[in-house]
């Protein structure tokens, strides 16, 4: 599980960020937020980005690193099981 601080610093960023759409726009600055998560398999860092897309009705975009590529699957599918995963 993610640290309960780190949790909160996400949902509060994220509710911050909506709360300034309109000032992106006076700007002309896209109204896009990206965030880095790291850390050892199951310590909450999927189900997070869930929480948040779930909440904002927001779409993800998993990026490979080690790759440096950037799918064009969506987050639920890109987190699916292989056997269900649309083939290139």
């Amino acid at each position: 599980m993610l640290d309960p601080n780190v949790t909160t610093l996400l949902k509060n960023d994220l509710q911050s960020f909506f709360q300034r759409e309109q000032w992106f726009k006076k700007m002309r600055l896209p109204f896009r937020r990206g965030y880095l998560l790291h850390g050892p398999p199951g310590n909450g860092k999927s189900t997070a980005v869930r929480a948040m897309l779930t909440s904002g009705k927001l779409a993800a975009s998993p990026f490979d690193f080690l790759t440096h590529v950037r799918t064009t699957q969506t987050w639920d599918v890109s987190l699916s099981k292989p056997s269900t995963m649309p083939q290139r």
